[in-house]
């Protein structure tokens, strides 16, 4: 009877926690090819192209093409983001003190994830197009050419768009992206662009994580205001879970506290294109100083 009361507080309590942590979720994982299920190595195919071709009028054999393919693979890692609540300091506070570390302990996972996918980003690129090394900061003509390049491709899946809230920022002085005139969505009324050019944006801001305190969208370092947003295909990308999301609350006699936190088994990997120059990630730097 007690191991069923435990295992239903933890059921209810990691519900509970996923649905107030519904303002801070991942934001990225989802637009990307999903592998879930029990291993540590996922493998993600990659399948070359065909062309169709008129049947042989004298009704000879039709050619059989040799479609070349191949694979990529990620191995997950398991991730934690756990905290000590005393027991001794529970009667001494007038909150919920292991309501709020698995709270906290959300949000910190829903930044590991986005940074993870970000990183998978970067090692991915397939070009860059810099408005920043001649000092621009986001515009409508550097954005078109942008998309225009990608489209051009064929490039297959739907196309997202990674921006920092300062590109956003620039993106909404521009009268052709926030005037109604222009675009039905109300764009500087609601702080945020959904889409554009048939691309849906996904405003990413600064992460903290375990090994990056300044993570995020990648910026150039001190005294260097380029900052890297990218547009990306969900067909490039691909995301891996061998352990879904889960809240803790375990009891530690050592400690005499409670470990309060969530655990997962996750990866993220740059799938691209078997076809060179094709990969469907795209680098766009621009400069934030620039106003």
């Amino acid at each position: 009877m007690a191991d069923d009361v435990v295992n239903n507080f933890l059921t209810i309590f990691d519900t509970l926690v996923k649905h107030e942590g519904g303002v801070k979720t991942p934001k990225l994982i989802l637009h990307a090819r999903q592998r879930r299920g029990n291993g540590k190595t996922f493998t993600f195919n990659r399948m070359g192209h065909m062309v169709a071709g008129i049947a042989p009028a004298d009704g000879s054999d039709i050619p059989l093409q040799n479609v070349e393919q191949d694979n990529v693979t990620v191995s997950v890692q398991d991730l934690y983001a756990v905290a000590l609540s005393k027991e001794r300091d529970l009667n001494k506070i007038s909150y919920d003190e292991r309501r709020e570390l698995a709270m906290a302990a959300a949000a910190a996972s829903a930044n590991e994830q986005d940074q993870r996918f970000i990183n998978a980003l970067v090692a991915g690129k397939s070009a860059t197009i810099s408005a920043g090394a001649t000092n621009r900061n986001w515009t409508l003509a550097d954005f078109v050419d942008l998309v225009q390049e990608v489209k051009s491709k064929n490039i297959s899946g739907n196309l997202y768009y990674a921006v920092h809230p300062k590109s956003l920022a620039a993106a909404l002085r521009t009268t052709e992206v926030a005037s109604a005139d222009y675009n039905v969505t109300r764009a500087l009324a609601m702080g945020d662009l959904p889409a554009y050019m048939g691309v849906t944006f996904i405003q990413i801001g600064d992460l903290v994580t375990a090994d990056n305190p300044d993570g995020g969208l990648p910026q150039g370092g001190t005294g260097n205001n380029d900052r890297s947003n990218f547009l990306f295909s969900d067909e490039a990308m691909g995301w891996a879970m061998s352990q879904e999301v889960k809240t803790v609350v375990d009891w530690l006699p050592g400690k005499q506290g409670w470990m309060v936190g969530q655990h997962y088994s996750a990866a993220a990997v740059a799938i691209g294109s078997f076809t060179a120059g094709r990969e469907g990630i795209y680098e766009h730097i621009v400069d934030e100083a620039v106003v």
